[in-house]
Formats: structure tokens, C-alpha cells, sequence
């Protein structure tokens, strides 16, 4: 992985679909993707606004193409991916971002609004899947993106269609994951909550929009939908510097002056962390128990051209937390972000595991977490921002044999990062976990051999490969950047899959 290639998630010279992109969420997808080098295909029932789009992106030096078509009906879906075929190729990227919205309760519902809730937000969806996967799977790779909705994670009352339509999305991902991996597909949702649109500003209005912001959302805002529509300004002053960003602030997941503290990262996940982040700009506190192997991450760092500095001590003991991160604190006077990255990993089964071992598993991973954040947070509450980042496991999701201590340690950091997220969100601190899979370390190399990675590979991830490294620390870099300022509370498998099939 060379340093240009850290920089940024560019997406030169690939073909992306959004759909229904002539306004809202859709409309910033398609600019997003196009300031970033792909070549969209803006598809909207309505040629105008579709246009308008493409006119923008256009004007912004960009690529895109005006399709238009009703989803609901599969014969359009195929139409406009034939076109876009024509001009430019194989389809490397769909966003399913159509969709409708309605309230409506169950007594009040009749057969026409639930078919017709389906029938785009569902059946819709599924055929414009079924239009690109021939041309992905003749090209051995593609990514395929569902905007589900927190609806059909938590339920929305007097919108059960609509809660039911996203709730189907969401099974047709895990189902799509599976059926596609063996050729290099990915499928994943995304699941906005509350997005400030137009749409959203006709159902509640401002001063409705702001009350509910007020009383049940964490963050205290609503989401952002770039561009901010136009009959409206940002619904809260709260995180106004976060709103609206400019157009040039959304090319990379950038992190120059920030100050990232990492724990572990003399090794492994946590130098190639260290590495990814130092290339976007950030200064690096490269925290770990052996004072050579953070220098190293630091010397590395430096040879690229970035900056790292080095601070040495045990995680598992609460009184290096708090010194470590003064030590930190005092070199720029903050710390921006933090990523608990520190931890161990051994196989003791039940009947084996003797004291010494059960504590040390849970000093390191959940002592060592929770006190260095808490060393930390009160310089973030002061100036009213941070984000911590805490690195977890799909071992702690659906957990392994013959290591429940460190299981039970990684699901810890799960609780605490719901929980956190809920006490910080007041001072604008998001908290998020990464759970990596099965990630082809140094460790994981010693402890299977590279044949047991490649059997295991074939016979238990879907996407039949081991996650490198730098697949984490990709995770790592968007949850520390602006790009994720309205992302708190969440767990991020980076697996291959892996977390929908068990291990």
C-alpha cells in the first residue's frame, strides 16, 4: 500500500449508478461519487430534476449521465443499465438509494400505498440489482450499496409499510452478500436516521425537525444531506461548524491537524492505523508497552513525510492511562481522536483458564479502554468534540470457541461504546467500535500458518480471503474524519463477511 494510495477513497475510472438521484440523499451521492472521479449514471423518475443533477456535476468538471425510469417496474431497470452499458461500460457501483416514504397507520392502510411501498422500495431495488450483476459477475467484482433506514432497525410507528420495506432490504443484503462473494460483490446497507431533506422538511417543518432533535436523537441534530436544501437552514447552531461543509472539504476523509492517540499501535492493526492516518494529515501519538516497537511506527511515519511521537507504558494499569495521556495532551494541548486499538489474544478453553489469565485478557482489553478514555474525555468535553474509536471483534458479535474470556472482553468494549456514545453525544463526541475478523496479521500468520489461512479463507468467509491490515484501518481513518460526525453508537464488522454467517 503506498502512501498515494492512503490518501484518499478515489474512485477514478469507475461506472456508479444512484438511483432516484435528482434530489435529496440521492442528489449528494451522485455529486459525492462524481467529485471523486467516477462517472454516475443519475437515475430518477423525473427527467428534470435528474438533469439538474447532472448539469451540476457537470459544471463541477464531472461525469454523468441522465437515466430515467420508474424502479418499480423492472423493464426500466434493465433500460437504464443497458445505457449506461453503451457509454461506458460494466457497472462497478449501484447505489439503491430509491425509495418512499409515507405515514400511514395500519388501520388506515389499504392495498395500493403498501403495494406501492413495495414495490419501489423493494421490488425496485431488487431488479435494478438483478440489471448489473450479470456485467459484475463477468467482471469479477463490484460493489452494491442499499440506503435501508433505522426504521427497519428500531421500527417506525404509524409507518409500518415503510418499516417493513427497509427491514427487507436489509435481509436481501445479508442474502445478496452471501450469494455474491464468490465473485469479489460486495454488498453492504446503509441505514440513515434522521437526514434533513426536503422531504423531511414538508412532513415535520423547521420548528418540528428541531424539537424532535432536541428530545430523541443523542447528537442533538439532525443529519446532514449535501448540498442543504434550499428551503431551509441547518435545523440546530450546535454543530454549525460541521454543517453545510464545503464542496472541497468532502474530497477526502482528511485528518490535517488533528491529534490521534493509538494504544498498540507498535504492530499490526495499530501501525497500519498509525500509518493511514499520519498519510491524512494527522499527528500521531503511537502508544504501546514496548518502547522500540512504537519508535518504529514513529521512524516509519516520519521516512513518509508525516508526524508521530512515541509514548511507552501498560494500558492495563489505570495510572500509565492517565500519565500517557497527559503526556499526549501536552504535546499540541489535545487529543482529537482516540483509537483503543491495545490488546492480546489467546485460545484457553473453560476448563483450562486459570486466574491470572482471565484478568489479564481483561486488563488489557477493558481496563486499559475504559480508563484511557477516560483519561482523555475531558479535554474533548471541554472544547465540545472528539471521537473515540474503540476496536472490538466479530468475536465479540457471535463469539468463537475456546477463547470466551476474550469474547467476553470484546463485547465489553460493544456495551461500552453504546453507552459512551449515549453519556458523550451532549459534548459532540461520537463513539463508534470496529469489529475486525479474520485479519492476516503477524499474529494470525504464527498462529495458523499461511495453508490454515487460505483453508479457513475457502471454507468460512464468504468473500473467501483474509482482511489485510490497512481494510481496518480504512474503518479507522472514516470514523475519525468529519465525514462521520453524524455516526455514533454503531459497530462496524470488517470481515468479509463473516459476521452473518457466524464463526
Amino acid at each position: 500500500m503506498t502512501t498515494d494510495q492512503r490518501k484518499s477513497a478515489r474512485l477514478d475510472g469507475k461506472v456508479a449508478i444512484v438511483t432516484v438521484a435528482g434530489a435529496g440523499m440521492g442528489k449528494a451521492e451522485a455529486i459525492f461519487l462524481a467529485e471523486r472521479g467516477a462517472r454516475v449514471g443519475v437515475q430518477d423518475i423525473d427527467a428534470k430534476v435528474a438533469e439538474a443533477t447532472v448539469a451540476e456535476i457537470r459544471k463541477a468538471g464531472g461525469e454523468a449521465l441522465v437515466l430515467v425510469g420508474d424502479l418499480s417496474k423492472p423493464a426500466d431497470s434493465a433500460r437504464n443499465v443497458a445505457e449506461i452499458a453503451a457509454k461506458w461500460g460494466t457497472v462497478d457501483v449501484l447505489v439503491n438509494n430509491a425509495g418512499i416514504h409515507e405515514f400511514k397507520d395500519s388501520e388506515q392502510m389499504d392495498e395500493a400505498s403498501f403495494d406501492r411501498m413495495f414495490g419501489v422500495n423493494v421490488k425496485g431495488l431488487f431488479f435494478a440489482t438483478q440489471a448489473v450483476i450479470k456485467g459484475m459477475k463477468a467482471k469479477g467484482s463490484g460493489k452494491i450499496i442499499n440506503i435501508a433506514s433505522t426504521a427497519a432497525m428500531v421500527g417506525q410507528a404509524g409507518s409500518p409499510h415503510y418499516s417493513g420495506s427497509k427491514g427487507a432490504v436489509l435481509a436481501m443484503t445479508k442474502s445478496w452478500a452471501k450469494e455474491l462473494a464468490p465473485w469479489k460483490i460486495t454488498v453492504n446497507a446503509i441505514c440513515p436516521g434522521p437526514i434533513m431533506t426536503d422531504m423531511v422538511i414538508r412532513a415535520r417543518g423547521i420548528e418540528g425537525a428541531k424539537k424532535r432533535a432536541e428530545t430523541e436523537i443523542p447528537l442533538r441534530r439532525y443529519g446532514e444531506a449535501n448540498p442543504w436544501p434550499s428551503t431551509a437552514a441547518p435545523p440546530s447552531s450546535a454543530s454549525e461548524g460541521s454543517m453545510g461543509a464545503a464542496i472541497d472539504n468532502r474530497t477526502s476523509a482528511s485528518l490535517d491537524g488533528k491529534v490521534v492517540y493509538i494504544t498498540g499501535a507498535g504492530a499490526g492493526m495499530g501501525r497500519e492505523d498509525a500509518l493511514l492516518v499520519a498519510t491524512r494529515g494527522a499527528l500521531v501519538a503511537v502508544q504501546d508497552i514496548d518502547g522500540k516497537a512504537a519508535q518504529e511506527t514513529v521512524a516509519k511515519i516520519s521516512a513518509a513525510g508525516g508526524q508521530a511521537f512515541a509514548i511507552v507504558g501498560d494500558v492495563a494499569k489505570p495510572e500509565d492511562c492517565k500519565r500517557m495521556a497527559q503526556e499526549a495532551e501536552a504535546k499540541r494541548g489535545r487529543v482529537d481522536v482516540l483509537v483503543n486499538n491495545a490488546g492480546i489474544h489467546e485460545r484457553r478453553d473453560l476448563e483450562a483458564m486459570e486466574e491470572v489469565h482471565f484478568n489479564r485478557m481483561f486488563d488489557v482489553h477493558v481496563k486499559g479502554s475504559f480508563f484511557t478514555t477516560q483519561a482523555l474525555v475531558p479535554g474533548m468535553k471541554a472544547r465540545e468534540s472528539g471521537k473515540i474509536i474503540n476496536i472490538a471483534s466479530t468475536a465479540g458479535m457471535v463469539a468463537t470457541v475456546g477463547d470466551a474470556h476474550y469474547c467476553a472482553a470484546k463485547a465489553a468494549l460493544l456495551g461500552f461504546t453504546k453507552a459512551w456514545a449515549k453519556e458523550l453525544a451532549p459534548w459532540n463526541i461520537n463513539v463508534n467500535a470496529i469489529c475486525p475478523g479474520p485479519i492476516a496479521t503477524e499474529l494470525a500468520v504464527r498462529n495458523r500458518g499461511w495453508d490454515g489461512i487460505r483453508e479457513r479463507a475457502e471454507k468460512e468467509i464468504p468473500l473467501r480471503r483474509y482482511g489485510n491490515p490497512i481494510d481496518v484501518a480504512y474503518a479507522v481513518a472514516f470514523l475519525a474524519s468529519a465525514e462521520s460526525d453524524f455516526i455514533t453508537g454503531q459497530s462496524m464488522p470488517i470481515a468479509g463477511g463473516l459476521a452473518i454467517v457466524g464463526i
